[in-house]
């Protein structure tokens, strides 16, 4: 029902578009562009010019709870998935 209503956005007379981005296709499509996008995203990251706000960190071996915890709206920030005993 959501693409429907962002379709219907279109059609509005209101100057505004809707259009679709999929990281992992343009990765496919364009490579160089994601090694531009993701270089210049951790340099970013790196002189803290962006704080991504971390909610939790999960073991691997709780990535149920971790989703459960996404698709209830309870996670306010990203969840990291530690994937090491470290």
């Amino acid at each position: 029902m959501d693409l429907v209503k962002l379709k219907v956005w279109d059609w509005l007379p209101n100057g505004h578009a809707t259009a679709f981005y999929s990281i992992g296709a343009m990765r496919r499509k364009h490579p160089e562009w994601f090694h531009e996008d993701l270089t210049t995203l951790f340099n970013m990251l790196a002189e803290g010019r962006i704080a991504p706000v971390v909610a939790d960190i999960v073991p691997l071996l709780e990535v149920r709870r971790a989703h459960e915890q996404v698709e209830e709206g309870e996670v306010a920030g990203k969840l990291v998935l530690r994937v090491t005993d470290q």
